[in-house]
């Protein structure tokens, strides 16, 4: 499993790669509208811890 904690305090974690960008992607979208779409998922799974 992947995870992370987003800065606003938000934990976010995926079973898989795919799950985990998934994830952050759709609490970018609601949470911080102003970010969506600027990180590739490589830069996303870059900050992702391994559990």
């Amino acid at each position: 499993m992947k995870t992370m904690t987003c800065p606003c305090g938000e934990a976010l974690n995926g079973s898989t790669d795919e799950e985990f960008v998934a994830a952050v992607n759709q609490h970018m979208d609601t949470a911080h509208p102003e970010m969506a779409g600027k990180y590739t998922p490589e830069q996303i799974l870059s900050r992702a811890q391994e559990v």
